[in-house]
């Protein structure tokens, strides 16, 4: 989770990088609205967004970025972010 900027700012992903141990689902949400789902398989439980100039997902203005799962399946990851 990354904390809500000010209520005139929002949070621009602009590269990740999420590994798990196997399918599940991941929803990465703006407070509590999805803004990019991804679905782990099996046989490709990963997920690479390379470094994006323009960003790949944002919040809406002044809400948290939040990440649940709502699997069992262990994950890892690092991303970069600028707020807007």
């Amino acid at each position: 989770c990354v904390a809500a900027p000010a209520s005139t700012e929002q949070i621009v992903v602009l590269s990740l990088v999420l590994t798990g141990v196997g399918a599940d689902t991941v929803d990465f949400k703006s407070a509590t609205t999805i803004i990019f789902p991804h679905v782990f398989k099996a046989t490709d439980p990963g997920l690479v967004l390379p470094d994006g100039d323009n960003g790949y997902f944002e919040t809406a203005k002044g809400e948290a970025l939040n990440l649940t799962n709502p699997g069992t399946v262990a994950l890892t990851g690092c991303g970069s972010y600028y707020v807007l």
